[in-house]
């Protein structure tokens, strides 16, 4: 039997947990943004440790579900070089492993897996950045400079953390995965920063 796991909802007040422990993500999020948040509000906090009464789901497209999460450019780098020979990794209590582009990371420790791939912005992306910065088109060419320099995540399987009951995942469980992996500053107003969690657990 499950135990219950108690999630708290923050009120971000200026108030930011930080810790490579937690994933914070905003909880007014948009799927239709790919994640974004236009207002900032509320903060839902996750600690990883509870990763272990969760379940393991792949999306329900085989297409996976795409993010506005950026990835540090160290992470793609590491991958690159780790599975450069071999398209298996393990370090401790932490494995990854490549297959036809997609990436499984398994932290045994925590109990946590997540399937995800690395890929350049659509055009989806830069239209967001474009509505996002529309008044302000100095910080908008920054953001977009950055994301073209970058690699965006797409999930195909994460952990149900908002219904551990039910065998769905919601588009925040996709979210909370792309957080964990994403870098620890993101650059998109709206986008919570990462945990970078892949890369400082095998460098």
């Amino acid at each position: 039997m499950k135990k219950v796991v108690i999630i708290v909802v923050f009120l971000f007040i200026g108030l930011n947990i930080q810790g490579e422990n937690i994933v914070n993500i905003w909880a007014d999020n948009s799927s239709l943004y790919l994640g974004l948040s236009k207002d900032r509000v509320w903060l839902k906090s996750y600690f990883l440790s509870n990763f272990q009464y969760y379940s393991t789901l792949k999306t329900e497209t085989k297409k996976g579900i795409p993010t506005i999460v950026t990835a540090s450019r160290d992470l793609y780098f590491l991958l690159d070089s780790l599975l450069k020979n071999d398209n298996y990794y393990k370090k401790d209590s932490f494995s990854i492993s490549r297959e036809d582009k997609i990436y499984t990371f398994i932290d045994d420790s925590n109990q946590l897996e997540i399937s995800f791939g690395l890929e350049k912005p659509t055009k989806e992306i830069f239209n967001i950045i474009n509505m996002v910065y529309e008044n302000d088109p100095k910080t908008r060419k920054i953001v977009t400079d950055h994301y073209l320099e970058s690699w965006v995540i797409r999930i195909f399987s994460a952990e149900n953390v908002i219904s551990p009951d039910i065998n769905s995942l919601d588009f925040d469980d996709i979210l909370i995965s792309a957080t964990i992996i994403g870098e620890k500053s993101q650059w998109l107003w709206g986008v919570h920063d990462g945990v970078d969690y892949i890369y400082s657990s095998l460098k």
